[in-house]
């Protein structure tokens, strides 16, 4: 009999859910559901809308579950279940909130213990399910999130290496100091944003109106970003030595737009966009909860 864990991507602007089963680590493609949800709101409202969705999964699902696992954006006490957003413009109404408690009580039903809620970083979730799509379970793999911010995971042999000589502390990228600030200055859709008003004197909202404007600083642009992010990532590339390399996020259409430089810069023999993110970060916290309960 197959076995099935409620999963999640929590988002800033949306929460993704499914049942996934574990036999085959697909999403049951009648149970995803896509909830809008307003960071910026009280506590109360973000918990009801997660709760919506999780609960339309469950609706739509004959079996049981064993658990379930979230893929979440930090800062985030991933261990304990405890939101520590604050800054970072969104969930911060959420501070200080033990998130594990707060769902366990909504869906003690299914479950037998507050244990059985599991908490993983957005990005390393990415990765992990982007390894396991791609059957790169033998890998040395860098997998990044390029969009609002900048995430970042390393796998190798299937599992995640947060501590480790070879990696920055918890895999985490964006924080890295880099020229005047960190990565994440630069490598971010704000970056892109900035600089084109800079030099267009427009404002736009994001990467799209950047690669569909048909003028010399668009490409000019990719190509400034292609470079932080290979100069940033080669010192740890130099490192851990990867062998494949998968970028996902809101950028991720654009990659062969500022793939030059990273296939030129870093020795890594194969550089792929996957642009199913919420899918990969879903599965890949799925396959945490089985880690975590081993």
């Amino acid at each position: 009999m197959d076995r099935f864990i409620l999963t999640a991507d929590i988002g800033g602007s949306h929460i993704s859910s499914g049942v996934i089963a574990l036999s085959s680590m697909q999403i049951l493609k009648d149970t995803i559901a896509t909830v809008k949800v307003d960071s910026q709101a009280d506590a109360e409202n973000i918990i009801s809308d997660w709760t919506k969705a999780l609960e339309q999964s469950l609706e739509n699902h004959a079996g049981t579950i064993e658990g379930i696992a979230l893929s979440m954006p930090g800062p985030f006490n991933y261990e304990e279940g405890i939101c520590v957003m604050k800054g970072v413009g969104k969930y911060e109404s959420m501070f200080g909130y033990n998130i594990r408690l707060v769902l366990f009580e909504k869906f003690k039903k299914y479950i037998a213990d507050p244990s059985c809620i599991t908490f993983l970083n957005d990005a390393d979730a990415f990765v992990l399910g982007a390894v396991q799509s791609q059957n790169y379970k033998n890998e040395k793999v860098i997998g990044l999130t390029l969009g609002t911010g900048f995430g970042s995971g390393f796998v190798e042999n299937g599992q995640l290496i947060t501590e480790d000589s070879r990696v920055p502390k918890g895999g985490l990228m964006y924080c890295q100091p880099y020229k005047e600030g960190i990565a994440e200055d630069y490598i971010s859709t704000r970056w892109f944003v900035k600089e084109w008003e800079k030099r267009e004197g427009e404002k736009i909202k994001g990467v799209k109106e950047v690669a569909e404007a048909d003028k010399i600083t668009s490409q000019q642009l990719f190509d400034e970003f292609g470079s932080h992010l290979s100069a940033t990532l080669k010192p740890w590339s130099e490192m851990f030595q990867p062998t494949k390399m998968i970028i996902g996020g809101n950028i991720t259409n654009a990659l062969d737009r500022f793939s030059s430089p990273l296939k030129n810069q870093l020795n890594i023999e194969e550089i792929i966009a996957y642009p199913h993110t919420e899918e990969a970060s879903m599965i890949g916290a799925a396959l945490h909860f089985l880690q975590q309960k081993k």
